[in-house]
């Protein structure tokens, strides 16, 4: 069996291709999956840092299997799961913080809540890309209560998250401004996006005002949040997905916001699958690995996602 494993917490060099032998038992609520294909999300390397080793107690016994999202076949079903069959073709999350045993491996345990079935006619790549970035669009979308008419303005329009909740909001009758390098720009009006604003030009903030909501889908790390809150209108709505505003401040300044801890759930899982077999929803998968290469997958800096297969 081969897998990308985390060795030791450490900034770098904490990866490792292993070849290893057996297959472990699903418990209660679980799946064993045979994965096809894994995609790298942003938190995958910080888990990996230890920064988050108390969220995650299975990697407290190192070596532990990383990544989280995945497509492949259910091969067994652990007690008390219903609504899956072995022989299943499933995509979800397997990640160590949702409870699953790590997605980059030839077997792998997923939890059953945070799996579903999706169509044949999905490629492994982009069904493999879609579980945490789709459910993270739609989840936000929801909190955000984006009705046909509103306007959105999509922070990191260019990304993963960004770019599918770009697509998605369009689909709603939103008109959707978004940030984005400008290399991206081209791909985000594409997407649906009726204007793209240079993110690499601060003057950004002064032209963008007056939003009925705000999605923050970048993973800048930093308490820029409350400069966000000024673009939005009075009684504006505003979702996080990397930082953590002050609700308190937020209701001082007439609108609301939150951080999002997306739960890419079983049903979450099917609308994604279901936006993209109508052919409302496309990811934009920027390189490939094999799982013997899976270690330069997660130092890969592609636009788009980074899939691995298996």
């Amino acid at each position: 069996m081969a897998s990308i494993q985390i060795v030791r917490f450490a900034d770098q060099d904490q990866f490792a291709f292993s070849h290893h032998t057996g297959e472990a038992t699903p418990g209660p609520g679980q799946l064993l999956v045979r994965v096809e294909a894994g995609s790298v999300n942003p938190i995958d390397p910080i888990v990996a840092t230890g920064a988050l080793a108390q969220s995650a107690p299975v990697t407290a016994s190192l070596p532990a299997v990383t990544g989280g999202d995945f497509v492949g076949t259910v091969v067994r079903l652990g007690p008390d799961v219903e609504g899956l069959q072995v022989g299943d073709r499933v995509f979800g999350q397997a990640g160590v913080l949702v409870g699953g045993s790590g997605s980059f491996s030839t077997f792998a345990l997923a939890p059953a809540r945070f799996t579903s079935t999706l169509p044949e006619e999905f490629s492994d790549e982009q069904a493999a890309s879609l579980p945490l970035a789709g459910t993270s669009a739609v989840q936000a979308l929801d909190a955000l209560h984006l009705a046909h008419g509103d306007s959105l303005l999509v922070v990191g329009g260019g990304g993963s998250v960004g770019s599918l909740a770009v697509q998605l909001a369009a689909a709603r009758g939103a008109t959707v401004v978004a940030t984005a390098s400008a290399e991206d720009a081209d791909y985000v009006r594409s997407l649906g996006a009726s204007e793209v604003l240079d993110h690499h030009d601060e003057a950004w903030h002064g032209r963008a005002s007056d939003f009925d909501a705000l999605l923050d889908a970048s993973n800048v790390r930093q308490p820029r949040w409350r400069s966000l809150l000024s673009t939005l209108r009075r009684g504006g709505r505003a979702i996080f997905l990397s930082s953590h505003p002050d609700a308190d401040v937020a209701q001082a300044a007439g609108v609301s916001a939150a951080a999002q801890l997306t739960e890419p759930t079983r049903e979450r899982l099917a609308r994604v699958a279901a936006e993209a077999a109508a052919g409302r929803l496309a990811v934009r998968v920027g390189e490939v690995f094999d799982i013997e290469d899976g270690v330069e997958a997660l130092a890969s800096r592609a636009r788009g996602k980074v899939v691995v297969t298996l």
